[in-house]
């Protein structure tokens, strides 16, 4: 937020709007110590458009009226680069006939469990592949070195390696998505450790299932969503994890069901866009 930008536009009579709104509890906290700054600052929005009920409430509980808060969604569920698009020049670096695990933007003490998992499954289930997207690609080197304790020799995607190795590391940027139009299987990182979990719509849309970790704070109500839905399992730790990659692994069926429940429950959220472009309409 731009205090003196805001305070600059209401002076000016020029309508504003708020998108893609989110308050987190700790959020809420801070707001409710510094009331007298914050209040008036967002009764200054003309409208405030919430990404879910919950953050809307939280807002009126801030003390803002009803009438200027609307439910209209999460942006991200309309993010184009979901939408569409063909196979790009990764496909090279993914082994063919083999189930694709996709960790995305994994954190610190997060691999350590994947290679763990990753390790003890591929005796059984050689057809399994590891791809690993970490939120640092700077730490794709030391990601080699630690997967080396566990036996498996990794590849980074920057080398662009003339085998595939035991695994692949994503170490550039942009490319998470187009890997998970490539996978079969998709882990959401973030989420085994406190940080909040990342965007599981992304393999969400592309027909994944998806398993996440606990922390899932910043996704709260998506990942419930995907859950209720039957496209998503969350676990708590490594034995969890491994039973429900095994799962996965061997019924191809359930494979497929949760993937396309998982697209599905995306798909029905979607037009967020529309809803706010037809509340700016409201404005001009």
């Amino acid at each position: 937020f731009w205090p003196n930008l805001l305070a600059s536009l209401r002076r000016n009579n020029v309508p504003t709007l708020l998108v893609n709104g989110r308050i987190s509890q700790k959020s809420l906290e801070s707001y409710r110590k510094l009331a007298i700054f914050f209040l008036p600052m967002f009764q200054s929005f003309n409208h405030m458009c919430m990404q879910t009920e919950t953050d809307k409430e939280n807002m009126k509980a801030l003390g803002i009226p009803s009438v200027k808060l609307h439910t209209l969604g999460n942006l991200k569920y309309d993010t184009p680069a979901l939408i569409s698009g063909s196979k790009s020049a990764l496909s090279r670096f993914f082994p063919e006939n083999r189930l694709i695990l996709v960790a995305g933007s994994t954190h610190e003490g997060e691999e350590q469990i994947l290679y763990s998992c990753y390790k003890s499954i591929l005796s059984s289930h050689p057809h399994l592949y590891l791809v690993i997207v970490p939120r640092n690609p700077k730490r794709a080197e030391q990601l080699l070195q630690q997967a080396e304790s566990f036996g498996l020799h990794g590849v980074k995607r920057s080398q662009k390696p003339e085998h595939h190795g035991d695994f692949l590391i994503i170490d550039t940027i942009g490319e998470l998505v187009e890997c998970y139009r490539h996978g079969s299987i998709a882990f959401v990182g973030g989420s085994l450790v406190p940080k909040g979990g990342h965007n599981p719509i992304e393999p969400a849309i592309m027909q994944l299932p998806v398993i996440f970790g606990a922390h899932m704070e910043d996704f709260n109500e998506v990942s419930h969503d995907l859950i209720s839905a039957g496209g998503a399992e969350m676990v708590s730790d490594e034995t969890q994890l491994r039973a429900t990659l095994e799962k996965l692994i061997t019924d191809n069926e359930l494979r497929i069901r949760m993937g396309m429940a998982a697209e599905t429950c995306i798909k029905a959220q979607q037009g967020v866009i529309a809803r706010h472009i037809e509340l700016i309409h409201s404005l001009l």
